[in-house]
């Protein structure tokens, strides 16, 4: 696998930094992708069948994390464009479609686990007994592609009114998904910025796609109140260069500090 890990002497070196501050861990190996099987199955309707690993039946994929669902409560549809249509809060179950086998589904259990774990704890971010945030970078940049694949493979995203079928997404990044080949450069996970904006972490989360000539090149998702931006191409080529947010994606998340008490939210990458 091409997934890097982080060595133990590093993450030693940044959990020190947080010695005089609660902290909730989301480095460890639960939140982190395993190896995949070698075993040859195939299952119809899987988006991973391409890896030739299949196993079980097809089963049903929330494409938002059932933990962050159960945190949320019923979704407001309002947050989500193609769902604005509808008046009445949308019960989690609901948020789900057939599209990975049982095998594959699994697999990517420890991204939901981490993004789950990470929104129940940032939405508290400036309570006055909040604890800092280590978060395991590489798989919580996976979890929003996770994410991505899952809402294509609704058959409900559109653009300009035109649907975006889930075939116009490169197998590739179903690989780099599953940890079999690296993000290409200067794609992936930002943080969107503007100078003296303040973080208001809620117990909500919207999205939208990102698109560039009609093409699907991302989405932007405001998770716990972080702005993020999740990109299929480098920002200069995903936005005209005189787009408002353009010059605001600018870097992959590093750290959040809160200004009036020792806590941070920080990524470790490697």
């Amino acid at each position: 696998m091409l997934l890097k890990r982080p060595t133990r002497r590093r993450l030693e070196r940044l959990r020190k930094h947080f010695d005089s501050s609660p902290l909730i861990d989301l480095t460890t190996d639960q939140y982190r992708l395993g190896t995949l099987s070698h075993e040859a199955g195939s299952v119809e309707r899987c988006y991973a069948r391409s890896l030739g690993n299949c196993k079980g039946p097809i089963s049903r994929e929330h494409f938002v994390s059932e933990s962050i669902l159960s945190t949320i409560g019923d979704l407001n549809p309002k947050g989500i464009p193609w769902l604005s249509h509808v008046e009445a809060a949308i019960p989690a179950k609901a948020l789900a479609t057939n599209c990975l086998c049982t095998y594959h589904n699994s697999f990517l259990s420890p991204l939901d686990a981490l993004a789950g774990e990470f929104f129940k704890n940032a939405q508290n971010f400036f309570e006055p007994d909040a604890h800092s945030i280590i978060a395991w970078g590489p798989s919580f940049e996976r979890w929003f592609l996770k994410f991505l694949i899952g809402m294509l493979n609704t058959g409900k995203l559109t653009g300009k009114g035109k649907p975006i079928l889930p075939q116009s997404l490169d197998d590739r990044w179903v690989r780099v998904l599953f940890g079999l080949e690296d993000f290409p450069d200067r794609t992936g996970l930002f943080i969107s910025y503007r100078a003296g904006q303040k973080m208001t972490p809620y117990n909500g989360l919207s999205g939208a796609t990102v698109l560039s000539d009609d093409q699907l090149v991302g989405t932007r998702l405001q998770f716990a109140g972080i702005d993020f931006f999740f990109l299929l191409l480098p920002s200069d080529k995903a936005f005209d260069v005189k787009h408002p947010d353009y010059k605001y994606v600018i870097h992959r998340p590093k750290c959040i500090n809160r200004a009036d008490l020792d806590r941070k939210i920080v990524w470790a990458w490697d």
